[in-house]
């Protein structure tokens, strides 16, 4: 993401930035912003849906928080909080748990890990609901 904007002095600055934050020039110097605080996590949720007929979901898990919880939308993408650490797989079974269950209330069986079960950006297929159900289930988590 790309802007520029002017400042209360009339200063331009530049700006560039992605994933929440946004990093900004001025007059030589260097500074680092979040775009939370302006209301970027009411963002709408990006959601699609493959030839099975599931829900695709893009999400971005950070493991090992103190606790399991939805940050918000980022971007488009639903960005999680899990508890678990990404070893044996435990950080994997606690997404689909904490997502089927408590997000959706679906069970844990209803999703799959469609892309990036080892990384930190995953999609997830739903089955079971529709886009719809899916977005107006998430936004209750905001």
């Amino acid at each position: 993401m790309h802007a520029v904007m002017s400042n209360a002095t009339g200063a331009r600055i530049k700006c560039r930035g992605s994933w929440g934050f946004m990093l900004f020039y001025v007059s030589g110097y260097c500074g680092l912003v979040s775009m939370l605080d302006s209301g970027s996590t009411s963002e709408e949720l990006l959601l699609g849906s493959d030839a099975k007929g599931r829900v695709l979901l893009r999400i971005r898990v950070q493991p090992r928080a103190s606790r399991t919880a939805v940050v918000g939308i980022i971007q488009g993408v639903l960005r999680l909080r899990l508890r678990a650490p990404p070893v044996d797989g435990r950080a994997n079974a606690e997404l689909l748990k904490f997502v089927g269950r408590k997000v959706l209330g679906l069970a844990p069986s209803a999703l799959s890990i469609v892309r990036g079960s080892s990384s930190r950006h995953k999609v997830i297929g739903i089955v079971g609901r529709s886009e719809e159900e899916v977005r107006s289930a998430v936004a209750k988590h905001l």
